[in-house]
Protein backbone atom coordinates (compact mmCIF):
# COMPACT_ATOMS: atom_id res chain seq x y z
CA UNK A 1 0.00 0.00 0.00
CA UNK A 2 2.79 2.46 0.55
CA UNK A 3 3.92 1.98 -3.21
CA UNK A 4 1.00 3.44 -4.18
CA UNK A 5 1.41 6.98 -2.66
CA UNK A 6 4.82 7.05 -4.46
CA UNK A 7 4.12 5.52 -7.75
CA UNK A 8 1.11 9.07 -7.92
CA UNK A 9 3.78 11.66 -6.91
CA UNK A 10 5.55 10.21 -8.84
CA UNK A 11 3.20 10.13 -11.71
CA UNK A 12 1.93 13.73 -10.98
CA UNK A 13 5.72 15.07 -11.43
CA UNK A 14 6.75 16.87 -14.48
CA UNK A 15 9.26 14.89 -16.40
CA UNK A 16 13.07 15.65 -15.50
CA UNK A 17 13.84 17.92 -18.26
CA UNK A 18 16.84 16.45 -20.83
CA UNK A 19 20.49 17.59 -19.50
CA UNK A 20 21.68 19.29 -23.30
CA UNK A 21 25.14 17.66 -25.06
CA UNK A 22 27.12 19.48 -27.59
CA UNK A 23 24.84 19.03 -30.59
CA UNK A 24 22.38 21.40 -28.85
CA UNK A 25 25.19 24.08 -29.86
CA UNK A 26 23.58 24.87 -33.08
CA UNK A 27 20.15 25.91 -31.51
CA UNK A 28 21.86 27.13 -28.36
CA UNK A 29 22.41 25.99 -24.63
CA UNK A 30 20.76 28.67 -22.59
CA UNK A 31 21.73 28.72 -18.43
CA UNK A 32 19.83 30.52 -16.09
CA UNK A 33 20.57 31.98 -13.24
CA UNK A 34 18.69 32.41 -9.64
CA UNK A 35 17.78 36.10 -10.60
CA UNK A 36 16.71 34.80 -13.67
CA UNK A 37 19.22 36.15 -15.83
CA UNK A 38 19.72 33.76 -18.70
CA UNK A 39 22.93 33.28 -20.77
CA UNK A 40 22.61 31.40 -24.44
CA UNK A 41 25.65 30.00 -26.41
CA UNK A 42 25.01 29.18 -29.73
CA UNK A 43 27.72 27.68 -32.64
CA UNK A 44 29.27 30.82 -34.57
CA UNK A 45 30.94 30.93 -37.78
CA UNK A 46 34.95 29.60 -38.05
CA UNK A 47 35.39 28.25 -34.65
CA UNK A 48 33.60 30.90 -32.49
CA UNK A 49 30.98 30.92 -30.17
CA UNK A 50 28.09 33.67 -29.79
CA UNK A 51 26.83 34.46 -26.38
CA UNK A 52 23.56 36.52 -25.72
CA UNK A 53 22.54 37.74 -22.37
CA UNK A 54 19.34 38.74 -20.95
CA UNK A 55 18.26 39.90 -18.03
CA UNK A 56 14.20 39.51 -18.61
CA UNK A 57 13.83 43.16 -18.13
CA UNK A 58 14.83 43.99 -21.83
CA UNK A 59 18.07 44.97 -21.09
CA UNK A 60 21.40 42.58 -22.83
CA UNK A 61 24.36 42.20 -24.46
CA UNK A 62 25.95 39.93 -27.44
CA UNK A 63 28.84 39.14 -27.62
CA UNK A 64 31.58 37.10 -29.94
CA UNK A 65 33.83 34.78 -28.30
CA UNK A 66 36.91 33.17 -30.01
CA UNK A 67 37.42 29.42 -29.13
CA UNK A 68 34.45 29.51 -26.91
CA UNK A 69 36.49 31.75 -24.02
CA UNK A 70 37.74 34.78 -25.25
CA UNK A 71 35.60 38.02 -25.88
CA UNK A 72 36.25 39.54 -29.44
CA UNK A 73 32.99 41.69 -29.86
CA UNK A 74 29.95 42.66 -27.04
CA UNK A 75 27.57 45.27 -27.61
CA UNK A 76 24.71 46.10 -25.20
CA UNK A 77 21.17 45.78 -26.24
CA UNK A 78 17.83 47.17 -25.16
CA UNK A 79 14.46 45.46 -26.17
CA UNK A 80 16.33 43.55 -28.73
CA UNK A 81 17.91 46.38 -30.38
CA UNK A 82 21.78 47.73 -30.51
CA UNK A 83 22.39 50.27 -27.80
CA UNK A 84 24.41 52.94 -30.04
CA UNK A 85 28.37 53.58 -29.14
CA UNK A 86 28.56 50.63 -26.92
CA UNK A 87 30.34 47.91 -29.21
CA UNK A 88 33.69 47.13 -27.86
CA UNK A 89 36.13 44.73 -29.81
CA UNK A 90 39.14 43.08 -28.95
CA UNK A 91 42.17 41.78 -30.97
CA UNK A 92 44.44 38.79 -30.58
CA UNK A 93 47.80 38.35 -31.67
CA UNK A 94 46.39 34.46 -33.22
CA UNK A 95 44.03 33.07 -36.02
CA UNK A 96 40.94 31.59 -33.88
CA UNK A 97 42.06 28.36 -35.18
CA UNK A 98 45.52 28.65 -33.67
CA UNK A 99 43.62 28.73 -30.58
CA UNK A 100 42.75 25.19 -28.66
CA UNK A 101 40.90 24.75 -25.45
CA UNK A 102 41.64 25.60 -22.45
CA UNK A 103 44.28 23.19 -20.86
CA UNK A 104 44.37 21.92 -16.86
CA UNK A 105 46.92 23.97 -14.96
CA UNK A 106 48.05 25.90 -18.00
CA UNK A 107 47.66 29.94 -18.52
CA UNK A 108 47.82 32.06 -21.17
CA UNK A 109 49.56 35.76 -20.88
CA UNK A 110 48.12 37.63 -24.22
CA UNK A 111 48.44 41.46 -25.94
CA UNK A 112 45.48 42.45 -27.18
CA UNK A 113 44.70 45.65 -28.95
CA UNK A 114 41.18 46.92 -27.42
CA UNK A 115 38.64 49.21 -29.77
CA UNK A 116 36.79 50.58 -26.76
CA UNK A 117 33.91 52.65 -28.34
CA UNK A 118 36.10 54.45 -30.73
CA UNK A 119 39.10 54.57 -28.22
CA UNK A 120 41.72 52.24 -29.55
CA UNK A 121 44.55 51.12 -26.70
CA UNK A 122 46.78 48.40 -26.11
CA UNK A 123 45.72 45.67 -23.81
CA UNK A 124 46.96 42.65 -21.60
CA UNK A 125 45.31 39.80 -20.31
CA UNK A 126 46.42 36.92 -18.68
CA UNK A 127 43.90 33.35 -18.06
CA UNK A 128 44.84 30.99 -15.43
CA UNK A 129 43.31 27.54 -16.12
CA UNK A 130 42.72 25.11 -12.93
CA UNK A 131 42.24 21.85 -12.54
CA UNK A 132 40.13 19.64 -14.43
CA UNK A 133 36.95 19.19 -12.13
CA UNK A 134 32.95 18.30 -12.57
CA UNK A 135 30.04 21.18 -11.91
CA UNK A 136 26.45 20.37 -11.68
CA UNK A 137 24.00 22.99 -13.13
CA UNK A 138 20.24 21.96 -11.76
CA UNK A 139 20.05 18.31 -12.58
CA UNK A 140 22.79 18.40 -15.25
CA UNK A 141 26.34 17.53 -14.45
CA UNK A 142 29.53 18.38 -16.73
CA UNK A 143 33.59 18.05 -16.47
CA UNK A 144 34.39 21.82 -15.77
CA UNK A 145 37.71 23.84 -16.10
CA UNK A 146 37.82 26.82 -14.02
CA UNK A 147 39.56 29.85 -15.57
CA UNK A 148 40.58 33.10 -13.50
CA UNK A 149 40.86 35.92 -16.27
CA UNK A 150 42.69 39.02 -15.35
CA UNK A 151 42.73 42.22 -17.27
CA UNK A 152 45.83 44.27 -16.60
CA UNK A 153 45.11 47.43 -18.20
CA UNK A 154 41.68 47.47 -16.53
CA UNK A 155 43.72 48.17 -13.35
CA UNK A 156 43.51 44.13 -12.29
CA UNK A 157 39.91 43.45 -12.97
CA UNK A 158 39.14 40.30 -13.01
CA UNK A 159 36.67 37.59 -13.92
CA UNK A 160 36.42 33.88 -13.18
CA UNK A 161 34.37 31.70 -15.73
CA UNK A 162 33.57 27.87 -16.10
CA UNK A 163 34.50 26.14 -19.42
CA UNK A 164 32.72 23.68 -20.34
CA UNK A 165 34.68 21.28 -22.66
CA UNK A 166 31.65 19.23 -23.57
CA UNK A 167 30.08 22.54 -25.42
CA UNK A 168 33.48 24.21 -25.97
CA UNK A 169 32.39 27.66 -24.14
CA UNK A 170 32.84 29.47 -20.87
CA UNK A 171 30.23 31.17 -18.95
CA UNK A 172 30.82 34.03 -16.01
CA UNK A 173 30.32 33.44 -12.48
CA UNK A 174 32.07 35.83 -10.97
CA UNK A 175 33.31 39.93 -11.67
CA UNK A 176 35.64 41.71 -9.35
CA UNK A 177 37.00 44.70 -9.41
CA UNK A 178 39.85 45.66 -7.36
CA UNK A 179 39.61 46.55 -3.84
CA UNK A 180 35.29 45.25 -4.23
CA UNK A 181 34.03 42.53 -3.06
CA UNK A 182 33.33 40.06 -6.31
CA UNK A 183 29.63 40.23 -7.86
CA UNK A 184 28.49 36.47 -8.61
CA UNK A 185 26.10 34.45 -10.90
CA UNK A 186 24.65 31.26 -9.59
CA UNK A 187 23.61 29.11 -12.31
CA UNK A 188 20.30 26.65 -11.40
CA UNK A 189 19.23 25.78 -14.75
CA UNK A 190 20.67 24.70 -18.68
CA UNK A 191 18.87 23.27 -21.38
CA UNK A 192 18.86 23.63 -24.59
CA UNK A 193 17.25 26.90 -25.94
CA UNK A 194 13.47 27.34 -25.93
CA UNK A 195 13.27 24.35 -23.51
CA UNK A 196 13.92 26.54 -20.22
Amino acid sequence: MRALPLLMSCLASPLIAECPTRADMEGGVMLRNAGGETETFKTGPNGFVRGIYDDGQGYGAHYLLMGGVYVVEVFDTEDGEVVQGTRSTFAYPVKPSEVGPPTPGGRWDVKTLVNDQGDIHPGKESHIYGPNTEITIGTCSYDMIPILSIYHTLDGYEERLNYLPEFGFAYLVEMKDPGEAPFTYDFVAIEAAGKL
